[in-house]
């Protein structure tokens, strides 16, 4: 039977088929010419390519409307800044990097940090003292995220931890698995803070199990398409006190003796602690389903009565006109980056643009099959090709057969 299949094989034509999943939606009514903000539903965006390059925004000409991507993230503008005497700066190549600054008030749950621009995010701990010599824990395994801005060479970012009245304060800058950063200033200051806008993304299914042998719980979470998750929020009913680490993974494949396997990844871990409101953030986190594994030790399990996924809020900014209808799409992985020449001119663009919703979205899946490959056993060239090889076979075997038959006799 298996030689059969392989005799099959080659005697068959070549076709392949693969799925596809094509996402369409319409942009409400514009109510005027100019720059508007089209705000990308993740409905429409689950079957996109992760940095989005396959979106398209289509006129009633069926031509491409060119556009580019913001996306929401968190702002600060500073205003009377007043800068901490920075006592001391230390450094350990390719380890860590330390400030440590006197604290400007009484009691303190913020600190402004003004650097320099940076590519990239930078992990921190916080630390406090009253003599520089005992040092405490006030914030531990936190990021500096979006460390760059398009109209200034540098950046404010603002450091939240819980309210604290120690002499001085302490943070060091991981600098093991990324690049030192340059700390212009440490201080305080009367800001205007933007935070990033995030989508709640509704889950298809939530399951927990109790796997007490193994002195842990597990959490599977399942969506109607895959999305880009970015945040995850906890509501956590029960025991009153609890301090227990999380790991999420997500689902992967690998070939084991040549067939696809299912496994999963780890993606991110956290603790999940009674003191904070469990709300984390995900790096590049992308799926349909993803398994939370939460270790109790001897501890009963928690009472989770809700897991909140979300979607940080990205737009399209495209000039439109009044009245016109437009179509966007998604998920035609043929499609690359485009290039227009609208992008050049984000850094003039205005931030208070009106915004305007998608509408009617639909997911089509549709089956393309590639050009059907004819092998080359099948054309005629190589069929007379066989057929004069076995000719010249022949020719090359009658004078043997002909000595051979004439000995015979």
């Amino acid at each position: 039977m298996n030689k059969f299949l392989i005799i099959l094989a080659f005697i068959l034509p070549i076709t392949t088929l693969f799925s596809q999943i094509k996402t369409e939606g319409f942009v409400e009514t514009v109510p005027d010419n100019g720059l508007h903000k089209i705000a990308l539903h993740h409905e429409l965006t689950a079957y996109a390519k992760n940095n989005l390059n396959n979106v398209r925004i289509w006129d009633e000409e069926n031509k491409q409307v060119p556009y580019f991507i913001e996306v929401s993230k968190t702002t600060i503008t500073a205003s009377n800044f007043e800068a901490s005497a920075i006592i001391s700066r230390s450094k350990i190549t390719d380890t860590s990097t330390t400030y440590i600054i006197k604290n400007p008030k009484k009691e303190l749950n913020q600190l402004v940090i003004h650097l320099s621009n940076y590519q990239g995010t930078k992990r921190y701990k916080l630390l406090g003292s009253n003599n520089q010599k005992d040092w405490y824990g006030i914030t531990e395994n936190n990021r500096l995220r979006n460390l760059s801005d398009t109209q200034s060479t540098s950046i404010y970012k603002l450091i939240d931890f819980p309210l604290c009245a120690y002499s001085y304060l302490k943070i060091t800058f991981d600098d093991l698995y990324s690049l030192p950063i340059n700390i212009i200033e440490i201080g305080t200051s009367s800001q205007k803070v933007n935070t990033p806008v995030f989508n709640e993304i509704s889950t298809e299914s939530f399951t927990t199990e109790n796997l007490s042998d193994q002195k842990k719980s597990t959490c599977i979470l399942s969506f109607k398409h895959p999305f880009k998750i970015d945040k995850i929020s906890f509501e956590i009913n029960a025991p009153v006190r609890y301090k227990r680490r999380a790991i999420v993974y997500a689902p992967s494949t690998k070939i084991v003796n040549q067939q696809e396997e299912k496994i999963y990844k780890k993606i991110a871990a956290f603790y999940l602690d009674s003191t904070t409101d469990n709300t984390f953030f995900i790096e590049n986190f992308w799926a349909k389903d993803m398994r939370i594994e939460i270790e109790n030790e001897d501890n009963p399990e928690l009472l989770i009565s809700k897991i909140k996924c979300f979607q940080k809020a990205s737009f399209l900014i495209a000039d439109l006109i009044q009245g016109k209808k437009y179509r966007i799409t998604s998920g035609d992985y043929s499609l690359k980056k485009p290039k227009y020449d609208i992008s050049f001119f984000k850094n003039q663009v205005k931030k208070d643009l009106p915004v305007l919703n998608i509408e009617n979205i639909k997911h089509v899946d549709t089956t393309m099959k590639e050009k059907t490959i004819t092998p080359y056993w099948q054309k005629a060239w190589f069929m007379w090709l066989c057929i004069g090889f076995a000719g010249l076979l022949v020719l090359l075997f009658i004078p043997s057969l002909i000595k051979d038959l004439k000995q015979a006799k």
